[in-house]
């Protein structure tokens, strides 16, 4: 199966405000933010055990985070929280380690098929679960 690379979209999302919520998201926030979860899109781009995510809204390109196995990437959330964050790989599952917030959190994203991709974040005992389908190759 092909590595994580492709422009994709959610086409199903769960716990999306329990997530939020576990993360201290104030209420208003969390209502905008749970739209921006549901409807994401992203693209990704890997070599080898490098990953680049891009935010891809409104057929415009976002922010840019690129990860290298276990080193530290500094960014700032789209509220300017400072986040550290590190990846890895365990088996064909991208990890992501995401500290900055109330509690860290980590998110794990593979391949289901060739069009599909799952993630899913986990903090604290709140877990979102995305489906995503890819639109271009």
């Amino acid at each position: 199966m092909a590595g994580l690379g492709g422009t994709w979209e959610v086409v199903e999302a769960q716990g999306v405000d329990d997530l939020l919520k576990a993360l201290g998201i104030p209420y208003l926030i969390r209502k905008f933010a749970n739209r921006l979860y549901t409807r994401d899109a992203k693209i990704i781009q890997q070599k080898g055990k490098t990953v680049t995510f891009t935010d891809f809204r409104g057929k415009k390109e976002g922010t840019v985070v690129t990860f290298n196995e276990n080193a530290v990437v500094h960014r700032k959330d789209p509220r300017g929280r400072e986040l550290e964050e590190v990846s890895w790989w365990e088996g064909d599952h991208f990890v992501v380690k995401t500290k900055g917030y109330k509690e860290d959190l980590t998110s794990h994203f593979w391949r289901e098929s060739d069009n599909t991709m799952l993630s899913e974040t986990v903090v604290d005992e709140a877990t979102m679960k995305r489906k995503w389908q890819i639109v271009e190759r």
